[in-house]
């Protein structure tokens, strides 16, 4: 029961440091930062990580970076958060070719995903279930992690007190000539 708890703990405060980070943005108005957020954690990073975008971990992500600066860019002209993702499933239309993310895109050779701001991402690239995933990744990494520690552990310790029938004849034998050194 104790490591029950122990692993139950543990994996909440891994949830709560996962939740508690704010999705990084350039937006200072804090009216736009919450459509931010929300846009954020409606979307599937298209990184491979199959995480919300707002909690992909990667640094240098390829697709998350891009994708976030294009949303707040869509918020500056005044969108919402339901008009955001409609535009992120059907695209944007041929006037996204103007914004300085997909531009930038075009330079850089990745016209697949510049091309998938304009024509759309399809369905799949909507959360389905934002929260529960999330914590059900983290909670079976965490029980995994404390469990794979708590076996090596215990096969560490277990090795360390198995004695060698022929080493402990051996010690015995230099410790009966260490005393008669003492006499």
């Amino acid at each position: 029961m104790k490591k029950f708890l122990t692993v139950s703990f543990l994996s909440f405060l891994v949830v709560q440091s996962i939740y508690g980070q704010a999705v990084f943005t350039k937006l200072k108005d804090p009216e736009q930062i919450r459509t931010f957020t929300a846009v954020s954690e409606g979307l599937i990073c298209g990184c491979g990580c199959h995480l919300v975008l707002s909690t992909c971990p990667h640094v240098d992500c390829p697709w998350g970076i891009p994708a976030r600066r294009f949303i707040e860019n869509r918020i500056r002209e005044g969108m919402n958060r339901d008009q955001i993702l409609e535009g992120m499933v059907k695209g944007f239309g041929e006037g996204a070719r103007n914004d300085a993310i997909v531009q930038s895109l075009f330079e850089g050779g990745r016209d697949d995903l510049a091309n998938k701001f304009i024509t759309g991402f399809g369905p799949e690239v909507r959360a389905k279930n934002t929260g529960f995933s999330t914590i059900l990744v983290v909670t079976l990494f965490g029980i995994l992690a404390i469990g794979l520690a708590s076996y090596w552990l215990r096969k560490r310790a277990r090795a360390a007190s198995v004695s060698v029938p022929g080493k402990k004849a051996e010690l015995d034998s230099v410790l009966e000539r260490t005393r008669d050194l003492d006499k």
